[in-house]
């Protein structure tokens, strides 16, 4: 099973033949293919740029927290998949019929699960309201009902007049966070697949290299939201937050890691984009119920 190694003190990293070695005041040794990720959360930590370039070339993504302790950058090799350049051939001509056709597939499948959500937890004041916004998605949601239907989610969810660019809120700062790792889940699977995240569907930043990724995370952000929720996480516990990686996703009536179920997910929207596949299915189940006896080091945090 991989794992999210997690850094929280002064330390050392470096490659010794395929072994991830952490100094710190002691020595943690980690076989590297028994990785997906690491999260750097310590500004006094050192990385050599023989593990860098080691772990850019076996798929495994590095994450740099700023001093915020939130996500600031990273790094994923250009090389992970030698399918890549021939891929990326077949990404730019992805036809935009298609495209929007997934893309009103994942709002709907987004905003199914914010009214799961809403009704898992009782909040039922706006559900009637964001239920005929969904049954009212047009093609490529061309009138962003998505956008429409999250000012009402949050303020139902969390409180009345809640907002999501406050930086100061303890619910914005942890979902900030996970949304971010998600994301990055996302990206390295991208990659894994041999696509270019930086071209995406719907979302085309020109300064985010993650669009596509972007595009592909938002049915996952409800669990997110119900995870915070259901183990009554109300201040920014780094430890326990990622302990959301160990959350169950149901996928073609059979649960796997959340990890998994996105590669799985992936796949499948991929697949459909290269017209090999003439279905979507939605993520409409998940556990998110962790059992507290078993949450672990930050320095590792399994799948």
């Amino acid at each position: 099973m991989k794992q999210i190694l997690y850094i929280t003190k002064p330390s050392r990293i470096e490659m010794q033949m395929n072994y991830v070695i952490i100094n710190t005041n002691k020595t943690t040794k980690m076989f590297a293919e028994n990785i997906s990720l690491i999260i750097i959360d310590s500004d006094q930590s050192v990385i050599t740029t023989h593990a860098i370039n080691f772990l850019a070339s076996n798929g495994i993504m590095i994450i740099y927290c700023d001093n915020k302790h939130l996500p600031n950058a990273y790094s994923l090799g250009y090389n992970t998949n030698c399918d890549a350049p021939k891929n990326l051939m077949i990404q730019v001509q992805w036809k935009d019929k298609i495209k929007a056709a997934l893309w009103t597939n994942i709002i709907k499948n987004k905003i199914t699960n914010q009214t799961n959500v809403l009704k898992d937890w009782k909040k039922m004041e706006y559900l009637k309201e964001i239920k005929n916004h969904l049954e009212e998605i047009e093609f490529d949601d061309k009138t962003n009902k998505e956008g429409s239907v999250a000012r009402l989610y949050f303020s139902s969810l969390f409180n009345e007049g809640f907002n999501r660019n406050d930086a100061d809120n303890v619910f914005n700062k942890c979902l900030d966070y996970l949304y971010t790792v998600l994301t990055a889940i996302f990206a390295r699977t991208i990659a894994i697949y041999g696509y270019n995240n930086q071209l995406g569907i719907k979302h085309c930043n020109t300064f985010n290299f993650w669009n596509l990724a972007c595009d592909f995370i938002e049915p996952f952000r409800p669990i997110v939201d119900d995870y915070i929720l259901t183990n009554k996480i109300e201040e920014f516990d780094k430890k326990r937050l990622l302990n959301f990686v160990r959350c169950q996703v149901k996928w073609k009536d059979k649960w796997y890691n959340i990890q998994n179920a996105i590669y799985l997910y992936v796949g499948e929207l991929l697949n459909f984009l290269n017209e090999k596949s003439v279905k979507f299915f939605s993520i409409l189940e998940y556990d998110t119920q962790i059992d507290e006896k078993y949450n672990v080091s930050c320095e590792k945090q399994t799948e």
